[in-house]
């Protein structure tokens, strides 16, 4: 029973992270037929994930929609995932918006940053920048890190407030600070670029290796970049090729390239034409033009 009682108190989104004995499935089952909202919101998410039963997305919709009319915010806010989306119910933005603002009302961090999305988006309503800031520091001030990002990016990019590297700096380290790592990497780029304040490339080492940790492909091609080049850190080709071969999994076609050159050159490895033609090839192949380029060089073995 206290497994059950833990399962129906899940937050916006998050599935059981246990598997459900068929007893326990029956009960969620009656409890939901009942008219518990709590109920019904965890008999939707096991629906949408398919978790104890059958995934099928309009019963997932069905029982939100019963849970929400009894004003279970984290309800509304799946449901106005689910109409921008267009899973289980036609693809509907200002249905969205409706059942976001619901949950956002109701104070849902996650509701307040998705509905700011929809105004930054001019989804289901008129673009209105002010408003999705608005939205946001509701959702940041209860700690929704995405809608500290969001705050970040549109004093960096000036949308709809002048631009302020300082205020971009602030929001993002807030975001940074809890994890996320889109965050960390563009602190790595401010501090680069020496955006809102002098080039300190430590701290943008030390922001870029965050995120890399996280898995963030640019940052770790970002941390390559800095160990070919001693900068922020002591030069070191191994651990750039590490850093590159990282990034280049995921994808991005400079690391690539710069995997060709290392290898074209020599540097940090022995000296392998082939081998560099086959990462400027992937780096072709993935858009980089100098790779392009370098891809046509010479066959010492020919």
């Amino acid at each position: 029973m206290a497994t059950l009682k833990r399962i129906l108190v899940l937050p916006a989104g998050k599935a059981p992270d246990v598997e459900l004995t068929e007893g326990q499935v029956q009960q969620v089952r009656e409890m939901a037929g009942q008219g518990m909202p709590e109920a019904q919101y965890v008999l939707g998410v096991m629906h949408y994930k398919g978790h104890g039963v059958d995934q099928d997305y309009a019963a997932a919709c069905e029982w939100w929609e019963k849970s929400a009319a009894q004003g279970k915010a984290a309800a509304q806010y799946n449901l106005g995932v689910m109409y921008e989306h267009g899973r289980g119910v036609p693809q509907d933005y200002a249905r969205a918006v409706e059942w976001y603002r619901k949950s956002a009302m109701f104070g849902l961090a996650v509701g307040q940053k998705a509905l700011g999305i929809m105004y930054a988006l001019g989804r289901g309503v008129p673009q209105d920048y002010a408003r999705a800031r608005e939205w946001w520091e509701k959702a940041a001030a209860l700690g929704n890190a995405q809608a500290q990002y969001s705050l970040g990016t549109i004093y960096a990019e000036g949308l709809g407030v002048p631009q302020d590297y300082a205020r971009a700096r602030e929001w993002w380290e807030k975001a940074a600070v809890r994890g996320m790592a889109e965050a960390q990497f563009r602190l790595g780029v401010m501090h680069y670029l020496g955006q809102g304040s002098g080039e300190d490339f430590r701290q943008a080492f030390a922001w870029w290796e965050k995120a890399a940790f996280r898995g963030h492909a640019r940052a770790q091609y970002s941390l390559g970049v800095m160990y070919a080049l001693g900068r922020g850190v002591s030069q070191d080709y191994a651990k750039a090729r590490k850093w590159y071969l990282k990034a280049a999994a995921q994808g991005v076609a400079q690391a690539q390239c710069s995997l060709g050159e290392m290898y074209a050159e020599g540097k940090g490895v022995e000296q392998d034409r082939r081998a560099a033609r086959e990462w400027f090839a992937r780096a072709s192949a993935g858009g980089c033009e100098k790779g392009c380029g370098a891809c046509t060089m010479p066959d010492d073995e020919a």
